[in-house]
Order: structure tokens, then sequence, then C-alpha cells
């Protein structure tokens, strides 16, 4: 089955929706836990990130975001989780942070057989980051993965998949089996449940 021209487009652009403003991902992959994206995360907490801040994850590293209305933990996860993934730049020497991005989003992951590389670990070790959000994360980095998310679950559910017999991680090897199957990346079939939800 090939993939449908919007679910292809939406997922080639994943990686690069946040090119020069990765602390401006990092307030948005956070800031989207447990809220109402479109309505809420959209407007109230990227948008007037961005108008505040230069999205840079030096910027945010440095300068946790207290002006927004967040959860206690969220604020200070914020910087965390950008000094995380400045710290994994500085120790493989690049400066830039689009190649940090990058870089990170390749190396092993939670869901890898050999277990996460210690800069995907540190990530996951932020208090208020799951699985979730560190797929998320790695997704809007450039990573083929997906966010099993309860919208993940539904979707899979109403597909007639059993979701309550597996983790997260059985989850997880549930969609890669499906994106083999399709014939699509992970973040295609994320795009494509994501748009089947709305």
């Amino acid at each position: 089955m090939e993939a449908n021209p919007q679910f292809r487009k939406r997922a080639t652009e994943m990686g690069k929706s946040y090119v020069g403003h990765r602390g401006t991902m990092v307030v948005d992959v956070i800031g989207s836990r447990q809220r109402k994206y479109t309505s809420y995360v959209k407007p109230k907490i990227i948008q007037r990130y961005a108008n505040e801040r230069d999205g840079s994850l030096k910027d945010l590293a440095a300068n946790p975001p207290t002006f927004l209305r967040l959860r206690k933990d969220e604020v200070p996860g914020m910087s965390r989780v950008a000094q995380v993934l400045l710290d994994y730049g500085k120790k493989a020497k690049l400066s830039d942070e689009e190649e940090i991005c990058s870089r990170w989003a390749l190396l092993p992951s939670i869901h890898d057989s050999g277990g996460a590389h210690a800069a995907v670990q540190n990530v996951i070790d932020v208090k208020g980051i799951g699985p979730a959000l560190l797929e998320y994360l790695r997704m809007l980095c450039g990573a083929d993965t997906i966010k099993v998310d309860v919208r993940v679950l539904k979707q899979l559910s109403e597909a007639g998949v059993p979701v309550g017999l597996f983790k997260d991680a059985g989850i997880y090897e549930v969609c890669r089996a499906v994106a083999k199957e399709l014939n699509i990346s992970l973040v295609e079939l994320d795009s494509l449940l994501w748009l089947n939800d709305d």
C-alpha cells in the first residue's frame, strides 16, 4: 500500500517543523502533555513562548519559561531537556543546534534491543517525560518513530488490536509491524492515525 501524499508530506515535514527554533520544539513537546493541542497548546503555550523568546535550546536551558502557565514540574523540565540536548552536543563536539537534534534523534532509544543511549535516557529521566513524549521529541528531531499515546491506542483498538494486552514496548512493536505491512514509515503511520482522529 502506498501512503497517501498528505500523510507522506506531513511525515516528511515533521523533523523540519522547528528548524532554527529547537527550544520552542522542547516547549511544544512538554507543553502538549495531556492538553488539547490545537485549541490550547499551539496558541497559549507555543505561540506565547515564540513571541517572548528566541527559540533556541541555549536560551531555554538558561531561562526557564516561568511566564507560561504550566504544571509545576514542566517549566524546569523544559530547561532540563534543552540542557540535556546541549550537553549531548558538547560531548559529541557539535555546536549547531540542528546538528545536535538530528544526531540525537538517530541514537538508540528505549525501544531498541540494546537499550537507550545515555543521552536519550537522560531525556526520559526528566520528570514528566514518558515514552510518548520522548518519541514525540525524537520525531520532531527527525527520527522515524511514533508517539504511542491515547490517540494511537484508540485508533489501534478501533482497528481490532487488543491494546490492553500490551505494554508500551509491545504497542510500539505492533506499530512497527503495521507500518511494515502498509509499507510506510512510523512517522507516516503516526500522521495517518493523527489525521484519522481529527
